[in-house]
């Protein structure tokens, strides 16, 4: 669970674009 966590935190500062909507909702879950 942490690995994937941290590789959706990589990923959503690597992938930062509006084009797909899952990235952002990702990083309000990390954010919180």
């Amino acid at each position: 669970m942490e690995q994937e966590r941290v590789r959706t935190h990589t990923n959503t500062k690597s992938n930062k674009r509006p084009s797909s909507p899952f990235p952002s909702r990702v990083q309000v879950k990390t954010i919180n």
